[in-house]
């Protein structure tokens, strides 16, 4: 009987390991991972003329496709804030459960040369370059260890790479980061999301385009009256939350801003390419089930073009934009006789210098940490 004694041990275990890769053979493999917001290792390609890399992609493979790894992450992450972790899963946790990503030191001088060299090449509008805020650097003071230093770093960099060139700068960060009490700047910004919501962008967007008015850029115009504002009743999906297996409570969706006048959305530079504007934005209130930034706002599209023959400024402005832009996207529609809005993380069919040359104003608008390779790329007539 003592020789049988070690399979009591040995057998579980064998059978534990051979239903999972049981389980592993027969499960579909997943192409995309909510949790950690990236595409998962599929099945590597036998490439006979590659096979030293063979290994590191199907170690790849079993690890992203390893069955029930959801699950798996879930209970690793309730694990890392039971023991008081404050730094899980590549964000920081503060202590009353809003999640941060931490700002970092950026080159922000390649993008401001980016900047210069194309209005210098491409002289006819003007140029701006507007800093949105982060959310850590709005709410240092959520958690004593929440450290915020860099974001202060990044707008100085940019100030001294900037002065003196043909390029306007102006920064909401500061104007957000001392406006009113914690809970009044908290009220503008999604607990457990990297972004704010329409309430934030509108006191952002709204303090550039005064500094826009007071250089003489654009006329003083009052978006009040050109605006409204909604509240959906809607359960809101924080991608920060997502991240973390949605341990955190689901919370309630943002205000949202809307431009009243009728608009007109292309995404070509004539009228060839007409789109719907509610297939654009604010598309998930037109479904069931729980928004995210994406569908409440509006989502990431490489190319926009919006007319609005109502608007109070006749002008044609190229807007060059990361994705905390998307919620405040209204207002500017609402002012602008002309917006083309692009994303150059996204294949562009627009060359730069052709919107420059119809351009009245060109804002690149990002928040204050993003160098934007991308859009230095675009601005350098770079595919």
């Amino acid at each position: 009987m003592k020789r049988f004694a070690p399979l009591l041990v040995i057998g579980p275990v064998l059978l534990v390991l051979l239903g999972f890769g049981l389980w592993g053979l027969l499960a579909p493999d997943h192409e995309m991972s909510w949790a950690e917001n990236r595409t998962l290792a599929q099945f590597p390609v036998l490439d006979p003329h590659a096979w030293t890399g063979i290994p590191t992609a199907f170690n790849d493979y079993t690890a992203d496709q390893f069955p029930a790894r959801e699950r798996l992450l879930r209970v690793y992450t309730r694990l890392q804030l039971a023991l008081g972790k404050k730094q899980v899963r590549g964000a920081f946790v503060s202590r009353d459960g809003w999640l941060f990503i931490q700002s970092y030191d950026a080159d922000m001088g390649a993008l401001a040369a980016a900047l210069t060299r194309a209005a210098e090449t491409q002289p006819g509008p003007e140029y701006w370059y507007a800093a949105l805020p982060t959310k850590p650097f709005c709410l240092p003071e959520a958690d004593p260890l929440l450290i915020e230093t860099a974001g202060r770093e990044n707008l100085e960099r940019m100030e001294t790479a900037l002065a003196g060139t043909a390029v306007r700068m102006t920064e909401a960060a500061t104007a957000l980061a001392e406006t009113g009490p914690l809970a009044e700047r908290q009220a503008q910004w999604y607990a457990t999301d990297f972004h704010w919501n329409g309430r934030g962008a509108y006191a952002a967007i709204s303090h550039i385009l005064r500094e826009m008015q007071a250089a003489g850029a654009i006329g003083t115009v009052s978006t009040e009256d050109l605006l409204s504002w909604e509240t959906p009743d809607r359960e809101y999906q924080g991608d920060l939350n997502r991240r973390f297996s949605n341990v955190f409570p689901i919370e309630a969706a943002g205000p949202v801003v809307h431009c009243r006048a009728e608009l007109a959305c292309y995404t070509s530079r004539d009228d060839s390419a007409p789109v719907a504007r509610e297939a654009v934005f604010g598309s998930g209130l037109r479904e069931t089930g729980r928004v995210d930034y994406n569908s409440l706002y509006a989502p990431n599209m490489a190319y926009l073009r919006v007319v609005n023959p109502q608007a109070p400024e006749q002008k044609r402005l190229v807007l060059l934009k990361d994705s905390l832009a998307n919620a405040g996207l209204e207002i500017f529609f609402a002012l602008f006789s002309q917006v083309e809005v692009v994303d150059a993380r996204y294949t562009q069919a627009q060359p730069f210098s052709d919107l420059a040359q119809t351009a009245d104003l060109v804002l690149v608008m990002l928040h204050q940490n993003n160098p934007a390779a991308e859009t230095q790329a675009y601005l350098r007539g770079e595919d």
